[in-house]
């Protein structure tokens, strides 16, 4: 199966809201690895990689989020893939 990397910064009500917490949850129970924090500018980040598909899956949830979020914009950029993380963190 074909992995990918991606990095998503994700706008709008997205902090406070359970949101790392969430893509915890949904990066374990999908085998995604890398991290996800909240920036000083009220933004999320998220660096991951994992199989393709669930890569995909993982921006399209990413686009939502858990209940109380309010997602306004979420940029998805594809990097090199590069097998650098061993688990997923809240950071």
């Amino acid at each position: 199966m074909p992995k990918a990397k991606i990095n998503i910064i994700l706008f709008g009500k997205v902090q406070g809201v359970g949101f790392r917490q969430a893509a915890l949850k949904y990066a374990q129970e999908h085998g995604i690895t890398g991290w996800v924090a909240n920036d000083e500018e009220g933004k999320l980040k998220i660096n991951a990689e994992g199989n393709n598909l669930e890569i995909k899956k993982f921006v399209d949830w990413c686009k939502q989020g858990p209940e109380k979020a309010k997602v306004e914009r979420c940029e998805a950029y594809y990097t090199k893939y590069k097998d650098e993380f061993t688990k997923f963190e809240i950071r």
